[in-house]
C-alpha cells in the first residue's frame, strides 16, 4: 500500500498458513525463483522465538512446544533457507520476543542471548524487536515494534521530508520508539525501503512549476515577451492555474512566435 509494489512481488502467510512447510517454501523456493542477484529481499516475521535444549526456533502456527525440534523451524532450517537465496541483500524485520521452553512445553524467561547472529550472513541486515532475552522491558514493549514500523513506513520516519523513506530513517524511528530494538549488520547507505508516493508526486509538480517559472523569467529578461504577457503568465504559475497554452510553450511544444501572437 505504501511502497507501491506490484502484488506479484509479494507473498503473505497469515494464521494457519504460517506453518514451517509454507515458510520454507516461501523463502527457500518462491524467493529463490523471484529474487535475482541485484534484488533486495525483505522478510517480516511476527510471532514468538524460542530457546530449547541449546537450539533457537521460530515458533510457527502448528508448533508443539514440547517438541519444537520436530514441529517448527530451528536455526539450522533458517540458515539452509537463506543459503539458497540469490539476493544481493536480505533485510529481516523480526517482530518477536524470545522465550525459554522446557521439555514439558512450558514457556519461561530466556537468558540465551542474541540468537540472530547465528544465521546472519554478510549481506543480511536484521532489525529485531528484542535482543533475544525475555525481560520486563521487552514484555512492556510487546506490540510497539509493529506500530513503530508501520508508522515509519507511512511517513513518520521520513526525517528529511523528501518522500523517500530510507532504511536508516526507518531504523532510527524504530529505535526511538522501541528501546529494546536491536540492529545486526551494516545499514545500506541511502537505501529507500518505501516511498511516500503522494509526497513524491507533489514534489514532482512543484519542481516542474519551478522549472517553468525560471524559464519564463529568462525569456522575459531576453526581451522575447512583453511585460504584460510576463505578469499574466507568472500569475498563472504562482496560483498553479491550468493554462495549456502557457504550459505547452514553456515545455517547448509551442513556438515563441505563436505564443507571443496569441497570449
Amino acid at each position: 500500500q505504501y511502497g507501491n509494489l506490484p502484488e506479484d512481488h509479494l507473498t503473505l502467510l497469515l494464521g494457519s498458513e504460517a506453518i514451517d512447510r509454507q515458510i520454507k517454501h516461501a523463502i527457500g523456493v518462491w524467493a529463490k525463483e523471484h529474487v535475482g542477484a541485484e534484488d533486495t529481499l525483505i522478510i517480516y516475521y511476527t510471532g514468538h522465538g524460542a530457546y530449547q535444549q541449546g537450539d533457537h526456533y521460530w515458533v510457527t502456527y502448528d508448533a508443539e512446544p514440547e517438541d519444537l525440534y520436530a514441529t517448527t523451524l530451528n536455526i539450522g532450517d533458517l540458515r539452509a533457507m537463506f543459503e539458497r537465496l540469490n539476493a544481493k541483500q536480505v533485510i529481516l524485520l523480526l517482530d518477536c520476543r524470545y522465550f525459554a521452553v522446557n521439555q514439558d512445553g512450558e514457556f519461561g524467561e530466556s537468558e540465551a542471548g542474541i540468537p540472530w547472529e547465528t544465521f546472519r550472513a554478510d549481506n543480511h541486515l536484521i532489525i529485531s524487536a528484542s535482543e533475544g532475552k525475555t525481560t520486563d522491558t521487552e514484555a512492556e514493549q510487546s506490540g510497539l515494534f509493529a506500530s513503530a514500523l508501520l508508522e515509519g513506513l507511512q511517513g513518520q520516519a521520513d526525517a528529511d521530508g523528501d518522500g523517500r523513506i530510507t532504511l536508516e530513517e526507518t531504523w532510527t524511528y524504530i529505535s526511538q520508539k522501541v528501546t529494546a530494538a536491536q540492529l545486526q549488520g551494516e545499514l545500506i547507505p541511502d537505501f529507500p525501503i518505501t516511498f511516500d508516493v503522494a509526497k513524491l508526486q507533489e514534489a514532482s509538480v512543484e519542481g516542474k512549476t519551478e522549472a517553468r517559472r525560471e524559464k519564463l523569467i529568462e525569456i522575459y529578461r531576453q526581451g522575447s515577451i512583453s511585460a504584460e504577457q510576463f505578469k499574466k503568465a507568472l500569475g498563472v504559475l504562482n496560483n498553479q492555474e491550468k493554462d495549456h497554452i502557457l504550459e505547452d510553450f514553456l515545455d517547448g511544444k509551442l513556438s515563441l512566435e505563436i505564443f507571443r501572437d496569441i497570449y
